[in-house]
């Protein structure tokens, strides 16, 4: 949404300032911003996967985020809040407990096939 930054800079500072960083989510670095987070909120990103990546869960507001993001899901980082304010706030507040207590996720979800090819590129299963 960089064609409406600064637009909705000027609204979080009317309506929140020093409360809403605008900027840092877009400019610093995606791990430094995971690894410095409590819960992950969105619509519906490819960031929900990075974040269970990092332990960190995810509350989406898109009903087909927790389809998308399927994995994710079935492990308990994506939990979906519809628009309401207090069912975002119950969400967002029932992940914050849970990400404590979850594993991150493994980075790569079929490692035994990624194994298993590179065995074959480096020749390890030749006779």
């Amino acid at each position: 949404m960089h064609a409406e930054r600064a637009a909705i800079r000027a609204w979080c500072d009317a309506n929140g300032a020093g409360r809403a960083h605008v900027d840092a989510p877009t400019d610093l670095p995606l791990p430094a911003l995971l690894t410095a987070a409590d819960v992950h909120l969105t619509l519906s990103s490819t960031v929900t996967q990075e974040a269970a990546r990092f332990g960190l869960p995810t509350v989406t507001l898109d009903p087909r985020a927790s389809l998308i993001y399927a994995d994710e899901a079935r492990c308990g980082y994506v939990l979906h809040a519809d628009g309401a304010p207090a069912s975002i706030v119950a969400a967002l507040e029932r992940q914050y407990e849970r990400r404590g207590a979850m594993e991150p996720m493994d980075p790569y979800p079929d490692r035994g096939a990624l194994v298993e090819a590179l065995r074959v590129l480096v020749g390890e299963d030749r006779a």
